[in-house]
């Protein structure tokens, strides 16, 4: 594992993709006294329109499943980013360090914590500079899993991210990573506990298959 993650550091270094110190800004965030003011995501260096995440069109039969529609408190409003206009990831160098990036998440968690948040970090940097992906939805989806200790709202947000990026690119063989990284560890802090054990279960069936 360390060999791995060795290899994986050094590869980074050839295509000159250092790893992001500083935590990305996803959204814009204004505090309302009652309810939650409206979320912008940034992607490829703009600010794109926002549309409500939470009730994402039907999916045929097939295809990867949308989000879970779940019912909404007040504090959960988020206006989030329909992203299915948003400029996708071509640059093969940009899409090389992406893989590096994803294949660096299980060494660096175990042995080094702080290289793992930073993985992330550089994900989302690399999605919101150059365009979206369905390494960009991992990358989300881990941002979701660093950082909903110290931001579960933002976690939250990401997360939600990391499932509509799973939509938009309907890459079926990323449900288990998608769902297990959100629904095992984000979504159970922000809706009852039992909404998550259908997800859970869909990831346990992809990834079996």
């Amino acid at each position: 594992m360390q060999l791995a993650m060795d290899i994986g550091l050094q590869a980074l270094e050839n295509l000159e993709i250092p790893l992001v110190q500083d935590k990305p800004v996803i959204y814009t965030k204004k505090e309302s006294p009652r309810v939650a003011a409206p979320i912008q995501l940034v992607v490829a260096g703009r600010r794109m329109s926002t549309h409500d995440l939470m009730a994402p069109p039907k999916t045929p039969r097939g295809e990867v499943p949308p989000p879970l529609k779940k019912k909404r408190s007040k504090t959960d409003l988020l206006d989030q980013t329909d992203v299915a206009n948003t400029q996708q990831m071509t640059n093969e160098a940009t899409l090389a360090a992406m893989r590096i990036l994803m294949t660096l998440c299980a060494p660096t968690y175990v042995l080094r914590p702080d290289l793992n948040m930073r993985v992330a970090f550089t994900m989302v940097d690399l999605t919101i500079k150059h365009g979206v992906s369905i390494l960009g939805a991992f990358g989300y989806g881990l941002y979701a899993l660093v950082c909903f200790l110290f931001d579960l709202d933002e976690a939250y947000y990401a997360g939600q991210m990391s499932l509509r990026l799973l939509e938009k690119c309907n890459a079926a063989h990323f449900t288990c990573k998608i769902y297990g990284l959100y629904y095992a560890h984000v979504d159970p802090w922000k809706n009852p506990l039992k909404s998550s054990m259908e997800p859970m279960l869909m990831a346990l069936n992809s990834g079996n298959d």
